[in-house]
C-alpha cells in the first residue's frame, strides 16, 4: 500500500469535514474503502477536530410496511445480531443471504456503507468466498473487512463459509425494534 501524500490527506480531511462518508472518499481518492478508515483512525488520534466528524447522521424514515420489509425484519430478529450500533445479518444460506439483500435495497440504504465479512474454515477459502458473496449480493470486494478464520487445515471444501452483512445505522435498528415490538403485540399478546 502506498503511503498517503500531503495533499491526500488535506483532501480526506476536508472531505471528512463536510460529512462524507468512508466510501465516496475512497472512490474520490482512489483508495481501499479500508485504508481511508483505517487512515481516519490514525488522524483522529492526533486531530481532534476530525472526533467529531463520523459518518453522517443517519435520520431517514424507513418504509418498513412492505411484505418484503417484514420478512427482512423477521430475518434479522432470527439471525441477527442485536448489540451495537449496527444491524448485522449473519447467515450460510444463498436464499436467505438474498432475502435480506433484496430487504435492505427495497428500504433504501445507503449502499456505500454496507459491510460484508466472511467466516471461513481455512484461508484457501477466503477468496473464493469474498468473490462468491460479492457475486451474489451485489456488495463490491472492497466493502469486505477482515475475514474471519475458523481451523487450520488447508484443504478447499468447496463451502462458501458464512456472510455476515453489516449496515451502520442506530436509527434503522431502532425503527426495526420498534416493528419487531408491533409484530410481538399482533401475534403475541
Amino acid at each position: 500500500m502506498k503511503a498517503y501524500t500531503k495533499d491526500e490527506i488535506e483532501l480526506l480531511k476536508s472531505l471528512r469535514a463536510t460529512g462524507k462518508p468512508y466510501s465516496e472518499i475512497a472512490d474520490e481518492l482512489g483508495r481501499t474503502l479500508d485504508s481511508v478508515e483505517q487512515k481516519c483512525i490514525r488522524l483522529m488520534k492526533s486531530d481532534k477536530t476530525l472526533i467529531s466528524r463520523n459518518t453522517p447522521k443517519d435520520t431517514k424514515d424507513y418504509d418498513l410496511n412492505s411484505e418484503l420489509a417484514t420478512v427482512g425484519i423477521i430475518l434479522w430478529w432470527a439471525e441477527g445480531t442485536k448489540g451495537g450500533k449496527a444491524v448485522q445479518f449473519v447467515n450460510s444460506s444463498p436464499e436467505m443471504i438474498k432475502l435480506y439483500i433484496l430487504f435492505l435495497r427495497e428500504i433504501g440504504v445507503d449502499w456505500g456503507r454496507v459491510k460484508a465479512k466472511v467466516k471461513v474454515m481455512n484461508s484457501c477459502q477466503i477468496n473464493a468466498s469474498q468473490e462468491y458473496w460479492s457475486g451474489l449480493t451485489g456488495i463490491r470486494i472492497e466493502n469486505f473487512t477482515k475475514p474471519i478464520v475458523r481451523g487450520k487445515e488447508v484443504i478447499d471444501t468447496g463451502h462458501k463459509g458464512c456472510l455476515t452483512i453489516t449496515y451502520s445505522s442506530v436509527n434503522l435498528k431502532k425503527q426495526m425494534e420498534a416493528k419487531i415490538k408491533e409484530i410481538q403485540c399482533r401475534f403475541l399478546s
